[in-house]
């Protein structure tokens, strides 16, 4: 079994991080469009800060870019990630 791309502790800080700064419509929208803009069209930004953050979460998840997405919310949004992702690689490798 391969190891998950982000341990539940990193990713509950990014939720929070996501939740927390990103916390309506029009700054996810914003975020998304700036950093990632190729994403946006993939994520519903209408529910609650907190849907949103997981589904911002789970996109880059599946498509094995989180460590992309942790660089950038605790590089632009100041928020304290420490994670064990070395450039977007799984832990461990």
């Amino acid at each position: 079994m391969t190891p998950p791309l982000i341990d539940r502790q990193s990713q509950e800080r990014l939720i929070w991080a996501l939740e927390t700064y990103l916390d309506t419509r029009d700054k996810r929208f914003m975020f998304l469009r700036l950093m990632f803009p190729e994403v946006l069209p993939h994520i519903d930004l209408e529910g609650t800060p907190r849907q949103t953050a997981w589904a911002i979460s789970n996109y880059f998840i599946k498509n094995e870019s989180i460590g992309s997405l942790m660089k950038v919310v605790s590089n632009k949004l100041d928020a304290d990630n420490d994670t064990n992702l070395s450039t977007g690689n799984r832990m461990g490798l």
